[in-house]
């Protein structure tokens, strides 16, 4: 089996450190939690196998009645959740697929043990496209069981365009999409009418199988056809809201000639709909949360409490505007801080997934954002900390997770003659906390709940 992944970790914490004690508070609590949050842990936690019997928390699934165990997992977080999910079931044999950003890779029995192992794809193999993949699975039978493992990150892992879209139209549309603010449950209305797996179809080319999905979600809300864009469940959006939502932005004009064909193909009834709610399609599937925006910020709490700190929990649906959540975030921030801060440090802590309208030319990511404009929006940073940053290691377009402000990195702003101002207008926010070296950096850490802030209140 190829390498365990690595564990996730600050990897610029020596230079965030130099900044004092209110930032080694702020990292040390990053680093404790991106531990807790592993794929693994999660799995370990909600799933386990009792001889023939696999139980997902009270859920019971006797894997003896099914004559084949398939699996197939998609998103940032599969490969850490395709290898907790093999080493719980032991020497069962299973076959499948992992579409991660690892890799691709199959899974065949081990040489004689029976041992599930991951084995990563040839060149030639990982360049076709996955329904050819799920295809040299078929066909499946009524006694066949697959396991699903889905988390964020899957609607680009499994990106393959319906017949007659070229891919680079499809990306464009949807990076436009993005660029203007659009939230995900709008982007991925359009996603799953212009893809083949999204949207439900995954679950007819398994069909007649049991699909039991296994999700972890970065979804505000964990609706299931939103995670990864619904490939095992049914779609109620249609081809007319799709279009809907490229007019509402503004994209449609903008969007390539083959999207505007195949949605108005949709409407007219050339194309068939995403299987709905009620279809017979989804009777013997099931769908479990593993993890999610919850699960997020409850470990946020627990880490922070047992690092001594006096911890408030705001939200666990923070989503909007990422500039104008900055300047809420700044409001409430200074109204506690107004209120005095009496013994340990006090921790407000908030998880969701906020958006970015790119109006200006530079760099920046959601969560970069959001603490430049909470800098700006505070009266005083003098004992106020924030970090904002994403659980898979990516903000936006930048090599960065997310950023932290305090009074320090605004003094030396100051001194380098930046203006912070110009910086948001511009969504040049990266380029700023590069400049005053309070970016976060991680890599990508293989797992993906959505963004976390952290605002530390000193005495």
């Amino acid at each position: 089996m190829p390498e365990a992944p690595r564990a996730p970790s600050i990897l610029n914490r020596a230079a965030l450190l130099r900044g004092g004690d209110a930032r080694r508070i702020l990292v040390d609590f990053l680093d404790g939690l991106l531990a807790e949050i592993t794929p693994a842990r999660i799995l370990k936690s909600r799933v386990r196998l009792d001889d023939t019997t696999l139980y997902i928390d009270d859920e019971r699934i006797r894997l003896e009645g099914y004559r084949r165990t398939f699996l197939l997992g998609a998103g940032k977080a599969a490969y850490g959740m395709t290898r907790a999910f093999l080493e719980a079931l032991g020497k069962r044999d299973v076959q499948g697929f992992v579409f991660a950003p690892e890799g691709r890779f199959s899974l065949a029995a081990g040489v004689g043990s029976g041992q599930p192992g991951l084995r990563r794809l040839g060149a030639n193999a990982a360049q076709l496209p996955p329904t050819e993949l799920i295809g040299s699975l078929a066909p499946f039978y009524e006694d066949d069981v697959v396991f699903v493992l889905l988390s964020g990150g899957a609607s680009g892992l499994l990106s393959e365009p319906v017949d007659g879209l070229p891919l680079d139209e499809k990306r464009a549309v949807v990076d436009l999409l993005q660029r203007r603010g659009a939230s995900i449950h709008e982007v991925n209305t359009v996603r799953k009418h212009l893809s083949k797996l999204k949207g439900g179809w995954l679950v007819k080319a398994l069909a007649p199988a049991a699909v039991v999905t296994l999700a972890i979600s970065d979804v505000v809300g964990n609706e299931p056809d939103v995670i990864g864009s619904g490939p095992t469940s049914p779609d109620p959006t249609t081809y007319w809201d799709a279009i809907a939502v490229l007019h509402k932005y503004d994209v449609w004009d903008q969007a390539g000639p083959s999207v505007r064909r195949v949605l108005l193909e949709g409407v007219m009834g050339l194309r068939g709909e995403t299987p709905k709610p009620g279809n017979p399609l989804f009777r013997k599937c099931r769908f479990h949360i593993l993890a999610d925006h919850h699960t997020l910020l409850e470990t946020a709490m627990r880490v922070g409490r047992g690092m001594g700190l006096h911890v408030t929990p705001l939200t666990h649906r923070l989503q909007g505007e990422a500039s104008r959540l900055g300047g809420w975030l700044a409001r409430l921030a200074g109204w506690m801080r107004g209120e005095g801060v009496r013994g340990a440090p006090r921790l407000l802590v908030a998880s969701g997934e906020s958006v970015v309208t790119v109006r200006g030319a530079g760099v920046g990511g959601r969560n970069q954002e959001l603490a430049l404009s909470f800098a700006l929006n505070m009266p005083s940073m003098r004992g106020v900390s924030l970090v904002s940053f994403a659980t898979d290691g990516v903000d936006g377009p930048t090599p960065a997770a997310g950023a932290l402000v305090d009074e320090q990195a605004l003094e030396m702003a100051k001194g380098m003659a930046l203006n912070p101002e110009h910086y948001l207008v511009n969504n040049d926010s990266h380029t700023f906390f590069s400049k005053v070296q309070t970016t976060i950096e991680t890599g990508p850490t293989g797992s993906n709940l959505g963004d976390l802030v952290a605002i530390l209140l000193e005495a």
